[in-house]
C-alpha cells in the first residue's frame, strides 16, 4: 500500500510539474523576458520623470514639458487647492446634486474596444451599483457639473486656454485596466480619489510598438497587458518604459502621442482628464493680464471649448512640428503632393505678414483660419467654415440601452443591486485631514527616481510680446530670451 501511495504521489507531482511548465513562463531558451507576464515585466522601469509640488506657470509648462515632450508628476496639487470638486465629489454629494444627469458606462473592468458594451444611465443609478458592477463610468463631464471645476493657472494663457478640447470623468470601484494606447492630444490627468499605476512609453519608440498588433484607426495595441505574448509581440522586448504611481490629489501630464497603459487599483477611483490640443508656440502676449506664477484657478465655465477652428488648426499644423521656419514648399505639403496650387500661394502670402517668404509660428497661429476656409474651400474639404454652419453632433459608437444584467455584476453580490443608496455623511468620507499648506509647495523640480536632474529658470513675462529663439543642442534644448 505504501508503495502504491508513493507511486501516486510521484504521478501527481509529475502532472503538476508538466502543467506548471506550460503556465509559468521561464526565462530560459525560447522564453523571452516578460513572456506571459504583465506589461513592463520584460525589463526594469527607467527613472527620470520630473516631479514638482505645484502647478507650473504656463511659460514653464510649455517650454520644459509640452515643447520637450516631457511628462510631469504634480504631487498633491489638489490638496488645499481652490478646485471645489476635490472635496465635494463624494458619492452622497454626486448622487444628491447631480444624480439626475445622464452618464456613459462601459462594461467590463478591462478595456475592450472591439466587444465592449456602452450603457446609458443616470449618475445616481450608477452610484447605487458601481461598487459591485463589472464596469466603469467614462463620460464627458456634464455641463451642470462644471460649476465645481476650475482650470489651473498652467492652462490659463499662452494659447492653452484656446486649445482645451474636453474634460473626461473616470469613475469606478477600481481594478480597471486600459489598453496600451496613445492619444493625439496633450493630457493632464488629475486623481480626485484612489490610486493609479501607469506604464509610460516615449513616443520615440513608436516604430517598435506599431510593429506588431497595432490598431492604427483606434490608436491602441492588441497586446494583452496582463499576459504579454513576447512571441506575438517580439519588438516590445526592446521598449524602455517608465512606471508612474499617482495618488489622491496628484496630477500627471501625459504628453501628446506618448504611449500609456493605466491600471486603477482596487477601491474608489475618480479622476478627470483635461485634454487639450498640442501647441507648437507659446503666445506670451496672452498672459499680460495675469500673474502666471500666482494666479488662482479660474472657473471652467469661463472657458469656451471646444473651439472647432482651433482644433482644425492644430490638426493642420501638427506635421510641421520641429520646424522653426516654414517655406512655401513645406506649406504646400500640408495639402498633399498631388494638390494643384488652387490658392496655396495666395494663402501663404496672406499668412506671411512680414513678407519674408517664410512663415513662423506666431503667423501660423494668428491668421484667420475661418476666413481662409470660407475663401478657399477647395483646400480645406474636411473643414467646415463657421460662417456656413454650426458644428454638428459627433456620432458615437454602438451603444446598449438595456440595464446591466446579473452577469454584469460580481456573482455573489447581485442582491445588493436593488435600490441601494448609501446615506453617508460626505464630510466624513474623506480619508485625510485637509492640509493647511501643501508640503510639496516648492518650485523645485525632482525626478521620479532621483533628485534635481532638471533646473528650470522662471522668467517673468513683460507686457510686450517675447520672441523665443530655440537653438538645438544634441544634449539639451537651450532657450534664449531676446
Amino acid at each position: 500500500m505504501r508503495t502504491l501511495i508513493n507511486e501516486m504521489r510521484g504521478l501527481i507531482l509529475a502532472y503538476c510539474l508538466t502543467w506548471s511548465s506550460l503556465l509559468i513562463p521561464a526565462h530560459g531558451d525560447g522564453y523571452p523576458p516578460g513572456h506571459l507576464l504583465p506589461l513592463g515585466s520584460h525589463q526594469p522601469p527607467q527613472g527620470g520623470i520630473p516631479m514638482m509640488g505645484k502647478f507650473p506657470s504656463p511659460w514653464v509648462f510649455y517650454e520644459e514639458f509640452v515643447k520637450q515632450s516631457q511628462p510631469l508628476v504634480m504631487r498633491k496639487v489638489l490638496m488645499g487647492s481652490d478646485i471645489p470638486a476635490f472635496d465635494k465629489w463624494t458619492d452622497a454629494y454626486l448622487s444628491d446634486i447631480f444624480g439626475h444627469l445622464p452618464v456613459d458606462v462601459e462594461s467590463g473592468k478591462k478595456e475592450d474596444r472591439e466587444n465592449g458594451t456602452l450603457w446609458h444611465m443616470t449618475l445616481e443609478k450608477y452610484i447605487s451599483m458601481y461598487k459591485k458592477l463589472n464596469g466603469y463610468l467614462v463620460t464627458d463631464v456634464p455641463e451642470a457639473m462644471k460649476v465645481d471645476l476650475k482650470v489651473p493657472l498652467t492652462l490659463q494663457c499662452g494659447g492653452f486656454q484656446n486649445n482645451l478640447q474636453n474634460i473626461i470623468m473616470w469613475f469606478s470601484s477600481g481594478g480597471t485596466k486600459s489598453h496600451l494606447h496613445n492619444d493625439g492630444l496633450d493630457n493632464i490627468n488629475c486623481v480626485l480619489d484612489g490610486t493609479k499605476e501607469l506604464v509610460l512609453i516615449d513616443l520615440k519608440y513608436a516604430d517598435l510598438i506599431h510593429a506588431d498588433g497595432w490598431e492604427e484607426k483606434e490608436s491602441y495595441s492588441r497586446v494583452n497587458v496582463d499576459r504579454v505574448d513576447m512571441h506575438e509581440f517580439p519588438k516590445l522586448q526592446k521598449v524602455p518604459w517608465h512606471k508612474i504611481v499617482v495618488n489622491k490629489g496628484d496630477c500627471l501630464f501625459i504628453p501628446y502621442r506618448w504611449f500609456h497603459q493605466v491600471h486603477s487599483l482596487p477601491g474608489r477611483n475618480l479622476a478627470l482628464n483635461f485634454w487639450f490640443h498640442h501647441r507648437m508656440w507659446y503666445n506670451s502676449s496672452e498672459c499680460t493680464d495675469m500673474d502666471p506664477y500666482t494666479a488662482p484657478s479660474k472657473p471652467l465655465r469661463q472657458f469656451d471649448f471646444p473651439q472647432p477652428m482651433e482644433e482644425a488648426r492644430s490638426l493642420l499644423l501638427e506635421s510641421l512640428e520641429g520646424k522653426e521656419r516654414i517655406t512655401l514648399e513645406d506649406f504646400s505639403a500640408l495639402f498633399g503632393t498631388d494638390q494643384k496650387d488652387d490658392g496655396i500661394s495666395e494663402c501663404f502670402g496672406i499668412i506671411d505678414e512680414d513678407n519674408n517668404d517664410l512663415l513662423d509660428w506666431p503667423e501660423l497661429y494668428k491668421f484667420d483660419l475661418n476666413k481662409m476656409v470660407k475663401d478657399h474651400p477647395v483646400l480645406f474639404p474636411d473643414i467646415t467654415s463657421e460662417f456656413d454652419t454650426e458644428q454638428g453632433e459627433v456620432e458615437g459608437g454602438e451603444t446598449d440601452n438595456r440595464e446591466p444584467g446579473k452577469s454584469d455584476f460580481h456573482a455573489d453580490d447581485f442582491d445588493m443591486v436593488e435600490e441601494e443608496k448609501e446615506e453617508e455623511d460626505f464630510k466624513k468620507q474623506t480619508d485625510f485631514e485637509k492640509p493647511t499648506s501643501n508640503p510639496f509647495d516648492s518650485e523645485t523640480i525632482e525626478t521620479y527616481s532621483g533628485r534635481i536632474p532638471v533646473h528650470i529658470h522662471h522668467v517673468k513675462q513683460e507686457p510686450e510680446e517675447v520672441v523665443v529663439k530655440v537653438k538645438t543642442d544634441p544634449k539639451k534644448m537651450k532657450h534664449e530670451e531676446l
